[in-house]
């Protein structure tokens, strides 16, 4: 795990008794879920046009090809 804060940037600790991660700094608890969650999203890269187009398209897909009455 990341000993950064992902709000802040400060050190984290990591409390055994309550099994969670606080932050030096802005006082954030996380626990390692949380953590890691919060550091894929700050590290997640932007869709590009045509990720964002076949996205479109195969939900669109998924859609035409569900359960005829769901769609009404």
């Amino acid at each position: 795990m990341s000993p950064y804060c992902p709000d802040c940037g400060g050190k984290l600790n990591w409390d055994r008794k309550l099994k969670h991660y606080s932050c030096e700094s802005c006082g954030v608890t996380l626990n390692e879920a949380q953590l890691s969650d919060a550091m894929d999203k700050k590290f997640e890269r932007p869709m590009t046009d045509d990720e964002k187009t076949r996205k479109r398209h195969d939900d669109y897909l998924e859609w035409w090809l569900s359960d005829k009455d769901k769609k009404k």
